[in-house]
This record gives C-alpha cells, sequence and structure tokens, in this order.
C-alpha cells in the first residue's frame, strides 16, 4: 500500500523564520503571514484529498471506483467488507500462486481471527482453514472460493476451505479447539 504523504503543519513559521533581517518589518511580516496562512490552508486541503482517496480511507463512489479497476464487484457489500475483497483481489491479481501468498488473501477476505493454516494435498491440490469470529454469508464464502481459486498457481485445485467460527470444536490435538458440547462446528465452504 502507498504511504500517506507527510502533512507540513508549519508554512507559517517557516515562511517567517526566512525573513532577512533587512525586511523584518512589521507589515512585511503579516503579508508574509497572511501568505503563509494561504499556503497552509491549501496544503491542508491537498493532504486531505490525497489520504481520503487511498484505499484505506475511501468510502462510497470512490471504493466502487478501486473496485472496477482491480475487478472486484461490490454487489451489496458494505465499505468495511469491501475494502477487504478489494485489498485481496488486488494480491490475488498480482499472486504467484504461493502458500504465504494464498494464506494471506484468505486471512483478509474471510476475516480470520486465528492463523490461515494451508495444506497441501498432493500432486497438485491444497486446502486451507481458519477461524473468524462470525461467519461468513453465503455470498462472501462464494467470493472466497472464487478468490482462492483465481490466486491458486495453473493447475492446482483449492480443494475445500474449512471455515470455523472462533470457539469450535475439535478434538484434543487442537489445544485451541472445544470440547464436543461447547463448540461450534465448521463448515467446509
Amino acid at each position: 500500500m502507498p504511504e500517506v504523504p507527510p502533512y507540513i503543519f508549519d508554512h507559517v513559521e517557516k515562511a517567517l523564520a526566512e525573513i532577512v533581517t533587512l525586511l523584518d518589518q512589521p507589515n512585511f511580516r503579516a503579508f508574509i503571514k497572511t501568505a503563509a496562512t494561504e499556503v497552509q490552508e491549501l496544503e491542508t486541503v491537498i493532504h486531505d484529498c490525497i489520504v481520503e482517496r487511498m484505499l484505506d480511507h475511501a468510502v462510497g463512489a470512490q471504493l466502487d471506483q478501486y473496485g472496477e479497476v482491480v475487478g472486484e464487484p461490490r454487489n451489496g457489500l458494505l465499505d468495511g467488507e469491501y475494502r477487504s475483497f478489494i485489498q485481496a483481489r488486488i494480491w490475488t491479481n498480482l499472486s504467484h500462486g504461493t502458500p504465504d501468498e494464498m494464506t494471506a488473501i484468505l486471512a483478509v477476505i474471510g476475516r480470520a481471527v486465528s492463523a490461515v493454516t494451508y495444506h497441501p494435498l498432493y500432486p497438485a491440490a491444497c486446502a486451507f482453514d481458519y477461524a473468524t469470529q462470525v461467519a461468513n454469508s453465503d455470498d462472501a464464502r462464494d467470493r472466497i472460493v472464487v478468490q482462492m481459486t483465481e490466486a491458486a498457481p495453473a493447475g492446482v485445485l483449492v480443494d475445500y476451505i474449512v471455515e470455523a467460527q472462533a470457539d469450535y470444536f475439535g478434538f484434543a490435538d487442537d489445544p485451541e479447539a472445544l470440547p464436543f458440547t461447547e463448540g461450534w462446528f465448521s463448515e467446509v465452504i
């Protein structure tokens, strides 16, 4: 992600400090202060304009434009969830299909609260599992499957993805899992 450009907050002070002794008169200082104040206001407006159009801060129609550019339709998603899918779409478009890239993509779009686990299935398939605080909607799950399939390298099948809610049911060898009577069941998406 591009970095936020630095905000210069002291144009007035810098301008007044540059006045040479010969011109250091009250009227000239007032003129410089007025001009530098206008520059400071312009700095603020331009900086806000840049920051508010960055993906991390974009909303509404600005997000729709990002989605159109990277090939990720909104289809009714709210801004926060849509922003995650756009970021993941960017990573998917740039993906070489490595396990690290694919787990990072799934962590973002699946809203994972624990590490995403990659399972190689030989000769040419893989699977993933992760836990999320709240189960994803059916539409979000469909999008997850599509993006993970597109992020996979050519000829590699994403066989299955297991989504578990936090506090999921599991067996004794999984220290984060709860017993049968207390945990949530996982779901294959």
